[in-house]
């Protein structure tokens, strides 16, 4: 069978557009969410957390999220089949200067990742709320006690995934940089 060829490539000039090739659409934020709270989860792990998701489309979107390089899938020859997804995540999580979490009780609710250079700059790299927290206050407390944390560096920087995210910030006392703008290099095959 003859494979399809794609007519136009994505012309991605943005690292916003990036994120959201990555991160966009509904299910990926809420996998990334459940694989962060552990280092390996099997198939079934999964399922169990996303209760309201179909089998297809959950395999579908690890396939898209292991494509992406975000997430490693690891088979075992075994009867019954056994599948592990230790991810790239979990790794970025545990070597970042600044993680704080959200929960209640065992799940995870809200995620906030800073990476900075010790003195002068701190980077706001992910502000994640499980979509039914989201409108408790949650993002905007994380952000105020990030705030706080580094209140004395000289530049605390954010890039939102989505411009419509820009007033939360605002709010926030965050402002659009006049003449920013917003590189990358993507390594990802």
């Amino acid at each position: 069978m003859a494979k399809y060829k794609k007519k136009l490539y994505a012309d991605i000039r943005c690292p916003l557009e990036y994120g959201l090739t990555i991160f966009g659409g509904k299910w990926k934020s809420r996998i990334i969410c459940v694989l962060s709270t552990q280092k390996t989860l099997r198939y079934s792990e999964i399922r169990t957390e996303m209760y309201n998701i179909t089998d297809a489309v959950l395999a579908a979107t690890l396939k898209e999220l292991i494509a992406d390089g975000i997430v490693n899938r690891r088979s075992f020859d075994e009867i019954p089949p056994r599948v592990e997804y230790p991810q790239k995540l979990y790794k970025a999580l545990m070597n970042s200067q600044t993680v704080l979490t959200v929960w209640d009780d065992a799940r995870l609710v809200g995620l906030i990742r800073v990476l900075d250079d010790s003195e002068m700059l701190a980077q706001i790299h992910y502000v994640l709320v499980h979509p039914e927290y989201q409108g408790r206050g949650i993002a905007g407390r994380m952000v105020e006690y990030i705030k706080e944390k580094y209140r004395n560096f000289m530049y605390l920087e954010l890039m939102p995934e989505d411009k419509n995210n820009v007033p939360f910030y605002e709010k926030h006392g965050f402002h659009v940089m006049e003449n920013g703008a917003a590189m990358q290099i993507c390594n990802i095959n």
